[in-house]
């Protein structure tokens, strides 16, 4: 179910579809979204004037002035720990989601078989969920 574009989101980990998936992609996933910020904050994180050059003819026609000092951004952390803008105007409103849940998979390298009970406990200690831990052989 989405969710409205506001301060409610902030914190929090979403997805939503774009505007222009040809430039954007056309799903940004599991992004946490930190604010939203004025378009001279904005540039200091990314060219939204280049951006907003290649966007704005994705844009459906009163969806935004042709300028990118027109609207505010959305501030996100990408899985990868960099940081983004998108134009709310970017954004399909109605695709916003909040992601409730995330898979976690973790590969600890070079450990054998007797080492998966001790991480087996390290998790269950700090609170997560361990019932699926696989043990997958390498060979070198």
């Amino acid at each position: 179910m989405s969710v409205p574009l506001d301060l409610s989101i902030i914190g929090k980990t979403i997805q939503f579809e774009t505007q222009a998936p040809a430039i954007l992609g056309s799903i940004v996933k599991n992004v946490k979204a930190l604010g939203f910020l004025d378009p001279g904050s904005a540039k200091s994180i990314k060219d939204i004037f280049a951006k907003h050059a290649e966007v704005y003819p994705y844009l459906p026609s009163g969806v935004a002035a042709d300028s990118a000092t027109s609207y505010s951004y959305l501030k996100v952390q990408l899985p990868d720990g960099s940081f983004d803008v998108y134009g709310l105007p970017w954004i399909k409103q109605d695709t916003v989601n909040v992601i409730t849940d995330t898979d976690i998979v973790a590969r600890i390298k070079g450990k054998n078989a007797s080492d998966v009970d001790k991480v087996r406990t390290a998790l269950l200690a700090q609170g997560f969920d361990a019932d699926e831990l696989d043990i997958q052989v390498v060979t070198s």
